[in-house]
């Protein structure tokens, strides 16, 4: 293994903790703060994880069929997707009361963490091996979730304003089917 592979797969590893973490402390934050809009933002933190983890392994050789491994992303997904879409619909149901200033903030870290990815896997845009497409595609993916973290951001001063659960439903509706939507195409493009 040369530096190159060493160093390509230590930033795989890099991209792929920290957007894990943020996931994580994304998703539970949504959950006190009443919005949709923050869950679907986890949910794109943890797809960025996932694919830089799944990136790792293949280069490492421990999935032989990625293919397969891409269908099973792909449908985890499609199941993440319809819970957050599941919440919407409840939300619009039953009501809640998104806490603006939470969503701002942690929308603003999101975003952060998004554009260090994307930074990072830009700079380095690891060359060695079979690491190219993974990263590239991590990156130009990374790139189009930073306007659904823009989206949430944005949306927090509009609840301020209104007062309404509506906004922020929307924008993790409109999230959550995106997610829905690269499942299917990742479970097809397999």
């Amino acid at each position: 293994m040369n530096h190159s592979q060493t160093s390509s797969r230590g930033t795989l590893a890099f991209l792929a903790f920290i957007n894990g973490v943020m996931g994580f402390v994304v998703s539970t934050l949504a959950v006190p703060a009443q919005s949709t809009a923050l869950a679907a933002a986890g949910l794109n933190l943890l797809r960025d994880s996932i694919t830089a983890w799944v990136a790792l392994w293949v280069s490492l050789g421990v999935f032989r069929r990625p293919e397969i491994v891409a269908r099973i992303v792909g449908v985890i997904m499609i199941l993440l997707g319809v819970g957050v879409a599941a919440i919407s619909v409840g939300r619009l149901a039953y009501g809640s009361t998104p806490d603006p200033a939470t969503i701002a903030i942690v929308g603003a870290l999101a975003l952060l963490i998004n554009l260090v990815s994307i930074a990072v896997a830009r700079r380095r845009r690891l060359r060695a091996g079979g690491l190219t497409a993974q990263t590239d595609g991590f990156w130009k993916t990374s790139l189009n979730e930073g306007a659904g973290h823009i989206a949430v951001i944005a949306v927090a001063p509009i609840i301020a304003l209104t007062g309404s659960n509506i906004p922020d439903i929307a924008v993790g509706a409109a999230v959550a089917g995106m997610f829905i939507w690269r499942g299917f195409t990742s479970v097809m493009a397999a």
